[in-house]
């Protein structure tokens, strides 16, 4: 949902123009189109504009009150991504507070009540440049073999990313919340940079998205949640090649504009060997989206292929995210 829409849907007595959002960019692609979640805008709270954060818990009220009169608050659920910057520091993630726990209070108190996740956009590659070193970048990248282990808990990190993920809950739990899961809105790693960029190359952006992929498929949680199932989508499915900002940000997609791979990932390896067993099989899908991408105009180019033993990604634009379902933003 864009920010513009945000506002609207979030203003006093906008019900009406969040059933007619619904109306139009849910309800003719259900169920055909396994649809999870909406997201309210992005980062809304990074842009310190106090007109637009006081609509976004509104808009989401709105939306999923549209939802549950048309009996599609089941399947889908309202929320807003936040970036990690709403945190003071994540280290050691059992210490992490909200920097404006009275701003996320009635933010949480909807989550809670209505069972939506925690959107979290989870780059531990913007904590590697803040502290490039051999062990950083080994830890930001999954292939830490000595890890971090929380002084207060005794918990033991071997990646960034479930460390990241960990002080989000113990944000949460510092203010009586603990029963609200998270979902990551976007996690990626760049494959290419501006000369002065420290561990941006294809080689690192394939080892991240590959571990990545291993990690949450594996359902092993979280050293502070072990076992509790994990969506996350990676940004981004193409190159961005028109976007603003250092050049790492227009190549964080696994694939370029013309559909040719930036780097193998175990999404499109078709040597990759997988448990063939029904209970491996439905675990897996539901985590790789089985929406089939939509069909091209005639003389397009050919869309990049997947393993016929995966379950194809879905196709979304703007922002490109591949995952387990669809994620309206």
């Amino acid at each position: 949902m864009s920010t513009a829409e945000l506002i609207e849907i979030g203003v006093h007595g906008s019900a009406s123009l969040a059933m007619q959002w619904v109306k139009d960019n849910v309800v003719p692609y259900v169920p055909a189109t396994k649809i999870v979640a909406i997201a309210a805008g992005n980062e809304v709270v990074g842009t310190h504009d106090k007109a637009l954060i006081g609509h976004m818990v509104p808009a989401m009220q709105n939306l999923h009150e549209a939802l549950s009169s048309l009996n599609l608050t089941a399947p889908i659920q309202v929320s807003s991504p936040f970036s990690l910057g709403i945190l003071h520091s994540s280290v050691p993630p059992s210490s992490a507070t909200f920097k404006k726990p009275s701003l996320m209070a009635p933010f949480l108190s909807f989550l809670a009540t209505t069972g939506s996740p925690f959107m979290a956009n989870v780059y531990p590659f913007f904590a590697y440049t803040a502290d490039p070193s051999p062990f950083t970048l080994d830890y930001a990248l999954f292939n830490s073999s000595v890890g971090y282990t929380d002084p207060l808990t005794n918990l033991h990190y071997t990646g960034m990313f479930d460390a990241q993920l960990d002080a989000v809950y113990a944000a949460m739990a510092h203010m009586n919340f603990t029963n609200i899961s998270i979902m990551v809105s976007e996690t990626g790693w760049p494959s290419a940079g501006d000369p002065s960029q420290v561990g941006v190359n294809a080689l690192n952006a394939q080892t991240y998205v590959n571990n990545l992929i291993k990690h949450v498929l594996s359902d092993k949680g979280t050293p502070l949640r072990p076992h509790q199932p994990l969506d996350a989508y990676i940004f981004s499915l193409f190159n961005e090649d028109l976007k603003p900002g250092p050049t790492s940000e227009r190549h964080y997609g696994l694939f370029r504009t013309d559909f040719s791979p930036v780097y193998s990932t175990i999404l499109s390896d078709s040597a990759l060997l997988i448990d063939t067993s029904p209970s491996h099989n439905a675990s897996l899908a539901s985590k790789l989206a089985p929406t089939p991408a939509p069909p091209l105009e005639p003389g397009s180019p050919s869309p990049p292929s997947f393993s016929s033993r995966l379950v194809p990604a879905y196709f979304l634009t703007l922002p490109f995210l591949v995952c387990t379902n669809l994620l309206l933003v």
